[in-house]
C-alpha cells in the first residue's frame, strides 16, 4: 500500500490562483514521488465555504409585505442564486481535476491518518483574515499524520511582532520542517520556534505550465491585454484603454471574483472558464495588467510584459519575490505607464533567477517529503 502524502490547502477556493498552486504542488510531488499516494485534504472550513457558497437570508424584516429593503434583499439572493452557481461550476474544477480524499468535516479530518501532511501554500496562516474563522487546522493542530511540514505558506498580512493566538504558536512549534515565500512570513517563524526557515517558490513555479497538456493553445484571432483583478487607478484604466486602441488590441477582463470591468471589451465571469483555459488565456496574450499575486506568477512563468498595481495587501506578498528578481523598478516603484509598458523584459535573466529558486525549494522538499 502506498504511504499517502496528502496537502492541506485552502481547498476548493473560487479562485485560479488558489486552485493552481494547488494543483501545482500536487503534480509536481506526484510526478516526484511516483511512489507515494499524493491527494489533496478536501476540508474546508465551514465558515471560509459560507463566504463564496452560502446564500441565506440573514435579516428579519417588520412589516415585510412594505419594507422596501425585503425586496432588495430577495433581489440580491436573486442574484447571489445565479453567482453560486457559477461559483459551484468552479469548485467542481477543484473535485474534477485534483487528486483528493473524500470531504472531510473537522470530526473526519481529526481522525484520518496520513503518512505526510504538507501545509500550504497560499496566505493560508493570515489569521487576521475572519472568515478563515482562526481555523487551527492549517497550523498542523490536531492533524493525524506521522509527519506536517509547510510548503511555501504565508502570514500574508499578520506583522512579527504581533501577539500571536495560542493555537497558532503551537502548531508551528511542533512543525518538523518549516518554508514560507516571503521573509515577513520567516521572521515570524523564527520569532516562534529556533527551527531553520527555508524561504521557497510559490508551488506554481516549480509545475511546468507552460507545457502541461491541460493547458490548450487559443486563437481568438486577434491580439489582446488580459486583465485580472479590478484595483486599478483611474489613470491606469485610462492609459491601458489608450494603449490599446493605439496597438490595436482588445482588452480582456478575467474576472477574480465579482470584477466589474465594464471598461474590458471582453468579460468572463469566474467559472465560465476553467483553470486551464484562464492560463490559455494570459499565455496567447500580448501583455498583462493584473493587481494579484498569482496574476504576477503567471505573468512571469509566461513571460509577459506586465503592468503591475502593487496594492498594499499584494505588496506583503509578493516584494520580495519581485526584489529578488531585480523588477521593482517595474513592478513596485510606480514608474510611467508608457515607460512599465515598453520596459526590456529580460526574461533570460529573470527565469535563470527562478530556475536557481527552484532548485532550493525541490531540494526542500526531497529532503523532507
Amino acid at each position: 500500500m502506498k504511504k499517502i502524502v496528502a496537502i492541506l490547502t485552502h481547498w476548493s477556493i473560487p479562485n485560479y490562483g488558489s486552485f493552481l498552486q494547488a494543483y501545482a504542488l500536487q503534480k509536481f510531488i506526484g510526478e516526484t514521488y511516483p511512489q507515494y499516494d499524493v491527494k489533496q485534504i478536501a476540508y474546508m472550513n465551514p465558515v471560509h465555504a459560507k463566504m463564496y457558497y452560502g446564500y441565506e437570508m440573514h435579516e428579519i424584516y417588520r412589516l415585510w409585505a412594505i419594507n422596501p429593503h425585503f425586496y432588495q434583499d430577495i433581489l440580491k439572493r436573486i442574484k447571489s442564486i445565479q453567482r453560486r452557481k457559477n461559483l459551484l461550476k468552479f469548485k467542481e474544477f477543484y473535485l474534477t481535476s485534483i487528486s483528493h480524499t473524500e470531504e472531510l468535516n473537522s470530526r473526519q479530518l481529526e481522525k484520518t491518518h496520513f503518512d505526510t501532511v504538507i501545509l500550504g501554500s497560499d496566505i493560508l496562516w493570515d489569521y487576521s483574515i475572519p472568515f478563515y474563522n482562526y481555523d487551527p487546522y492549517v497550523f498542523g493542530n490536531s492533524i493525524n499524520a506521522d509527519k506536517i511540514i509547510s510548503y511555501a505558506a504565508s502570514f500574508g498580512t499578520v506583522k512579527p511582532g504581533s501577539l500571536h493566538p495560542e493555537y497558532v504558536k503551537n502548531g508551528i512549534k511542533k512543525l518538523d520542517a518549516i518554508s514560507v515565500r516571503d521573509i515577513n512570513s520567516a521572521q515570524i517563524c523564527e520569532e516562534l520556534t529556533d527551527a531553520k526557515v527555508s524561504n521557497v517558490l510559490d508551488p506554481t513555479m516549480l509545475w511546468h505550465f507552460t507545457d502541461d497538456p491541460n493547458i490548450k493553445q487559443i486563437d481568438l484571432g486577434f491580439n489582446y491585454i488580459v486583465v485580472y483583478g479590478s484595483f486599478f487607478t483611474k489613470d491606469q484604466i485610462k492609459f491601458v484603454r489608450q494603449f490599446a486602441s493605439e496597438k490595436n488590441l482588445k482588452i480582456i477582463c478575467l474576472d477574480s471574483f465579482g470584477d466589474h470591468c465594464d471598461w474590458c471589451d471582453y468579460f468572463l465571469p469566474i467559472g465560465s472558464i476553467s483553470p486551464f483555459e484562464w492560463c490559455s488565456y494570459i499565455k496567447a496574450s500580448e501583455y498583462l495588467m493584473t493587481c494579484t499575486f498569482h496574476g504576477l506568477m503567471f505573468g512571469l512563468i509566461y513571460n509577459k510584459r506586465i503592468l503591475f498595481n502593487a496594492t498594499s495587501f499584494i505588496r506583503d506578498k509578493s516584494v520580495d519575490f519581485i526584489t529578488y528578481l531585480g523588477l521593482e523598478e517595474v513592478l513596485l516603484n510606480g514608474s510611467d505607464f508608457e515607460e512599465s509598458m515598453s520596459y526590456k523584459w529580460d526574461y533570460s535573466r529573470i527565469n535563470c533567477l527562478i530556475n536557481s529558486k527552484r532548485k532550493e525549494s525541490v531540494d526542500y522538499l526531497m529532503k523532507n517529503i
